[in-house]
């Protein structure tokens, strides 16, 4: 219970719009963990919990305390431990049930924007010019890729052009993942494509990823 209680002073001292009264500490069977609570968001704001995550994990990982933030949580599919209830995984304790360390006040919420806040170490930056154009000349600029990165959903970018992002139809996903791989144009002046595997996304079109987008599908080649 002491790491989750300075994990909770720590979030508190990043951020002091996060409210103590926002936290609940819970005995899972296996150790405690700290559940914040956060103002209601829209299934799409699951990328900037994911990225919040991402620079908490990374926070506590210097303070080497020996606990761990699960970066995958930001799944809403996922079913959380019920107070009351046992732990059977192998590691857990069977004489300890998951139980209320210190409970939360329902009325209470840190705000959204202490979590933007958080998140915004764990998003990709790039050089992107008002209104989404880059410097680079016609022949070399990539549209879509730009489109991506004014929306901030670009996560690697690898040296031969190939880029990690957010796929635009991430929502409809049923596995919480929302990874889809961006390929450079197949020749200058082209727009490239994107391929997501998950099987909602079997007919993603460009003219698809365009509307998500909020850009015009004006290239005619990839």
């Amino acid at each position: 219970m002491s790491v989750a209680s300075s994990l909770a002073d720590v979030l508190v001292q990043i951020d002091p719009r996060i409210d103590l009264r926002a936290m609940l500490l819970q005995q899972s069977g296996r150790g405690a963990y700290l559940l914040v609570s956060i103002e209601p968001q829209p299934l799409t704001a699951r990328g900037t919990v994911r990225d919040a995550l991402r620079t908490l994990a990374r926070l506590v990982a210097r303070c080497n305390r020996g606990v761990r933030v699960d970066t995958s949580v930001h799944d809403p599919a996922r079913i959380l431990r019920i107070a009351g209830t046992t732990n059977h995984k192998p590691d857990a304790d069977p004489c300890t049930p998951s139980w209320i360390l210190r409970p939360w006040t329902p009325s209470v919420r840190s705000p959204w924007g202490a979590i933007e806040r958080l998140a915004a170490p764990s998003r990709p930056t790039f050089r992107v010019v008002p209104g989404g154009r880059s410097s680079a000349t016609p022949s070399e600029r990539r549209p879509l890729r730009e489109l991506f990165a004014a929306r901030g959903w670009i996560y690697a970018e690898r040296p031969d052009g190939i880029c990690d992002v957010r796929c635009p139809q991430a929502e409809l996903h049923s596995d919480g993942r929302e990874a889809a791989i961006l390929y450079p144009p197949r020749e200058p002046g082209g727009r490239g494509w994107v391929r997501c595997l998950h099987a909602h996304c079997d007919s993603l079109t460009l003219t698809d990823v365009y509307r998500s987008l909020g850009g015009r599908d004006d290239v005619g080649r990839r």
